[in-house]
């Protein structure tokens, strides 16, 4: 504990020194200690007496105040001495407080700079843990992406492979069917050259035996034998070679279609090969030799269609269709003996052969206008169960203020079912069918794809949504 003087008490005491010193003054020790106050008057005349009376006063005064100044000088220096006491302790005061001050913001300093560091330590590691974070993240993304685009190119490859594959096949059997149609004709030929030999060998021996009943009963039992060298001959040799050339008619259907008719009686019964560019139809005619035919025309209006008849005559027809420019199609075609469907889903719902969707042109072109949207219709179907190539055509009817959109396309394979089994699965025959894809737009453009319907596991039940296969056919985009 620090001694601090009070100021009002030590003037105090210097007032008291000073009192006592006066007092003391007038005391008989004081006297005597000074030069008598007194002088014999008898030997000293008066005023010689009364001036050293005032000498001896006046010594005594200046004493007093010699005194009286020398404790208002002790006193002073004494209050001085307190006060620069007082001023010493306040100045430690101040400096120790200051310098505590200074500890105690040296300390803050100290501690705000450890706060900061740890603070830059802990964001450099957010830091290098998110820099860490993205670069694994962008590791993985490249990882997924170049496994997906190697994903993609296997697909791709394996896709092209199937189409090779497909397309191989499709030549394959392109040029099996047409090696067998070569060799059939051969064979028709030469069936009918034996069969005019024998005729005319047969006249002959009946000529030369000149009797009725025996010519009538040779020739009734040679032409049983002469019939069995030929029994796949369908063409009849006799009227079909004195057949006119026929002209087949042509009128426009709504919907980018064309119907041609035939009419020639002695044709009755026989196929008419209609070629429509690289695609081969075969149609028959009726017992009456009559036809009539609907042909779409999803390849437009420049390539022409090719009729050809037993007897080889042949003709060419060119498309005229008015209206191609207001319709998209797209084509499924296929050369096995088996049936496919082409589905067509329109603003969520499915539209083709089960769909409810309008089943003519006049309908779909109605519903078109109607909504504003545009609609479609199944142009042209195949069960499968005709010669030569098999197509189906869904034609879409745009409008002039139609929105953008999509007519999502699937394809379901018909004759294989729910439960694929026999030839129609595993490594059957039929089991993988090779199909082709053509679109047409309103501006006339054609694209072709090509693929394969992958086969099914023998016995795996494959429901009504699994049956419809996705992305097999394109979808047709407008409005954009």
């Amino acid at each position: 504990m620090s001694y601090r003087p009070d100021p009002l008490r030590t003037a105090a005491i210097a007032c008291a020194v000073l009192a006592g010193i006066g007092l003391n003054a007038g005391t008989p020790l004081a006297q005597q200690k000074q030069t008598p106050l007194f002088f014999d008057a008898r030997r000293l005349p008066d005023m010689e007496v009364e001036r050293r009376n005032q000498e001896v006063l006046q010594e005594q005064r200046r004493v007093a105040e010699e005194r009286r100044l020398e404790a208002e000088a002790n006193a002073k220096r004494i209050a001085d001495e307190a006060k620069a006491q007082e001023a010493r302790i306040a100045a430690e005061a101040a400096a120790k407080k200051k310098a505590e001050e200074a500890r105690v913001a040296a300390a803050e300093a100290q501690r705000k700079a450890d706060e900061e560091k740890r603070h830059a330590a802990e964001a450099d590691a957010k830091k290098k843990a998110d820099e860490a974070r993205v670069a694994a993240a962008e590791a993985q993304r490249k990882a997924d992406e170049e496994k997906r685009v190697a994903a993609e190119a296997a697909a791709k490859k394996k896709a092209d492979e199937a189409r090779v594959a497909a397309a191989a096949e499709v030549q394959r059997r392109a040029d099996e069917e047409k090696r067998l149609a070569a060799e059939a004709a051969a064979k028709k030929k030469a069936d009918e050259v034996r069969l005019a030999a024998a005729s005319a060998a047969e006249e002959k021996k009946v000529a030369a035996a000149g009797a009725a009943s025996t010519t009538t009963t040779t020739i009734q039992r040679t032409l049983p034998q002469t019939a069995a060298l030929a029994p796949q001959a369908t063409a009849p040799s006799g009227p079909a070679a004195s057949c006119e050339p026929v002209k087949a008619q042509t009128s426009q259907l709504p919907g980018g279609r064309m119907r041609i008719a035939v009419n020639s009686p002695c044709r009755k019964g026989q196929s008419i090969s209609l070629k429509y560019g690289s695609y081969e139809l075969v149609r028959k005619l009726d017992n009456g030799g009559q036809g009539s035919f609907d042909v779409d025309l999803f390849q437009g209006n420049s390539e022409t269609i090719g009729l050809t008849y037993p007897d080889g005559h042949s003709e060419s027809l060119q498309p005229a269709a008015r209206d191609l420019a207001e319709v998209s199609k797209v084509a499924l075609i296929w050369q096995a003996p088996v049936d496919l469907d082409l589905h067509a889903m329109e603003n969520g719902s499915i539209s083709g052969r089960w769909s409810g969707a309008p089943s003519t042109p006049e309908a779909a072109k109605a519903l078109a206008a109607d909504s504003g949207k545009g609609a479609g219709f199944l142009s042209m179907s195949d069960d499968g169960a005709h010669e030569g190539t098999k197509v189906e055509v869904y034609t879409f009817f745009h409008t002039p203020d139609q929105p953008s959109g999509v007519v999502s396309m699937s394809l379901d394979y018909v004759t294989r079912g729910n439960a694929p089994s026999g030839e129609f699965c595993g490594s059957g025959s039929k089991a993988a069918v090779p199909y082709e894809a053509v679109t047409l737009s309103p501006k006339g453009v054609i694209s072709r794809e090509r693929g394969v319907i992958a086969a099914a596991t023998c016995g795996a039940a494959l429901s009504s949504a699994s049956r419809l296969i996705r992305d097999a056919v394109p979808d047709l985009q407008f409005g954009q």
